[in-house]
């Protein structure tokens, strides 16, 4: 049976002054390397896996949601690039309204043409030629 003042600790038994003198020397530099030099190899490649899966659901989640191009219950749009002139009182929010369909908020579509045109104003000039992008139907052969 264990004593009041020992606590266990997975297979091991630690004291709680063990405990104690274990937590403070982390908080120095030598205590978090001695730390990490104990730490299993398991555990550090565990770690690792785990940010590296944290990492690839983060940027596959973004792809999966940058590239969503369809509102629910509608049929699949496909992105299609184009060139345009730049006339005179030309707008990105007139652009926007022109070209995006509705598969993309306002904001985001001027944002992905002004960092496509690497803009970074919203200024335009009449003659100024954009690369734009717009939502339609897939074609078939």
């Amino acid at each position: 049976m264990e004593s009041e003042d020992t606590i266990m600790n997975g297979m091991m038994a630690v004291t709680k002054k063990e405990q104690v003198r274990i937590i403070a020397g982390l908080f120095s530099p030598a205590g978090v390397i001695a730390a990490v030099r104990r730490l299993d190899i398991r555990i550090i490649h565990a770690i690792l896996a785990a940010v590296l899966l944290i990492a690839v659901t983060g940027i596959g989640g973004r792809m999966i949601i940058a590239n969503a191009s369809v509102k629910e219950g509608q049929n699949a749009l496909e992105r299609y690039y184009t060139s345009i002139t730049i006339e005179d009182c030309d707008t990105l929010w007139d652009i926007e309204a022109r070209y995006n369909t509705g598969a993309e908020n306002k904001e985001q579509y001027i944002r992905s043409i002004m960092q496509m045109n690497h803009m970074s104003s919203d200024i335009l000039y009449s003659g100024q030629n954009l690369i734009i992008y717009y939502y339609g139907q897939p074609q078939t052969n």
